[in-house]
């Protein structure tokens, strides 16, 4: 698994408005972009390839988001 980047906040560090940020943001650029790559069949390989990308990066950021949520609460059951 790759590590967390330095200016990712631990699950533990973060208020619900953060978490709710965190979730939000990346779900709603992967949908934005992947609705623009359906709706613009004539987009060039070059534009294709920056929305995919960028989907790509999105949906990295919510699985470690996601993973630094599953962390924290088998952390705090003191389950290992």
């Amino acid at each position: 698994m790759p590590s967390r980047p330095r200016n990712e906040p631990t699950a533990f560090a973060m208020t619900y408005d953060q978490i709710e940020h965190e979730l939000r943001t990346p779900v709603a650029c992967v949908r934005s972009l992947s609705e623009i790559v359906r709706d613009h069949p004539d987009m060039t390989e070059d534009q294709r390839r920056a929305f995919l990308d960028a989907i790509v990066t999105e949906s990295e950021r919510l699985s470690r988001t996601v993973e630094r949520l599953l962390d924290s609460h088998t952390l705090r059951r003191g389950v290992s």
